[in-house]
């Protein structure tokens, strides 16, 4: 079958994927719980130095908006 198959854990009420999600920013989830992690690849950190044009991290949906790691808004 071709069903996509994410391991997941019950947690605090949510099910949780125990790997990241692969996405664009314009692709995110919708309706993402509290600490869900995406990789998005066309995001970065405002922290980067300005002649990197790399893209793609970890963001983490805080309740809110969608930080990085180090909880700054993620920029894309």
């Amino acid at each position: 079958d071709n069903t996509n198959h994410v391991p997941v854990i019950y947690e605090n009420g949510h099910w949780i994927n125990m790997v990241d999600l692969n996405s664009t920013y314009a692709n995110l989830p919708s309706s993402p719980y509290s600490g869900e992690k995406v990789f998005c690849s066309d995001c970065y950190s405002k922290l980067r130095e300005q002649s990197d044009t790399g893209t793609g991290i970890t963001i983490i949906w805080n309740g809110t908006r969608w930080n990085d790691s180090v909880g700054i808004e993620a920029q894309h």
